[in-house]
């Protein structure tokens, strides 16, 4: 009865973020803030969802979900190294400050660690829910924060980085929702 509420809360989850377009619009005006502190933020994003497929040595899941999660893990590892060499060649480019108040990165830190534990310690149907559950939200967030960024960046090299950058994750996202959607099923209509 219990996984049933879970599947079912998830659900409403994910049909409430359905209902909400999650990929950035691609006209959306420019905006008036330098990217700054995104950098930092969008570098931390990709530390830690470069290494999300770690849980997959520990914890297994359906193949499809490990080839997606695998996937995700490559892209933002890649975009990371690519953060990296852009804080090298500009240093402009500050992968440090987050620009965050200490109640926010603390609250940030803990929210992480509750996560872990919760994947470490779910299995099977459970443990994929959470996770599709946590990439979407990670997958959301840094599409939209890559696309923030973008449209405050005077370097054209870096600008269209991180515009390939929202798209890919985007693209990862839909993914994600596709999985949950795949397996659902509605036991509560008849």
């Amino acid at each position: 009865m219990l996984m049933r509420v879970f599947g079912f809360i998830g659900v409403l989850i994910i049909l409430a973020c359905r209902c909400v377009h999650a990929d950035p619009p691609r006209d959306a005006p420019a905006i008036a803030v330098a990217p700054g502190h995104g950098y930092a933020l969008l570098y931390d994003l990709m530390g830690d969802e470069r290494n999300v497929s770690n849980l997959l040595i520990v914890k297994r899941g359906h193949p499809e979900l490990g080839t997606l999660i695998k996937r995700i893990s490559s892209i933002c590892r890649e975009a990371h190294k690519q953060l990296e060499t852009f804080a090298k060649t500009d240093p402009r480019v500050d992968l440090k400050d987050l620009g965050l108040p200490a109640a926010e990165i603390e609250t940030r830190k803990e929210i992480s660690r509750i996560r872990g534990k919760e994947l470490l310690a779910a299995n099977g149907k459970e443990f994929e829910l959470q996770l599709l559950l946590n990439q979407n939200e990670a997958l959301t967030y840094g599409s939209h924060l890559a696309d923030v960024v973008a449209r405050g960046e005077e370097s054209s090299t870096r600008a269209e980085f991180l515009r390939k950058l929202s798209g890919e994750l985007g693209k990862q996202r839909q993914r994600v929702v596709a999985m949950l959607l795949e397996g659902y099923t509605w036991e509560g209509s008849k």
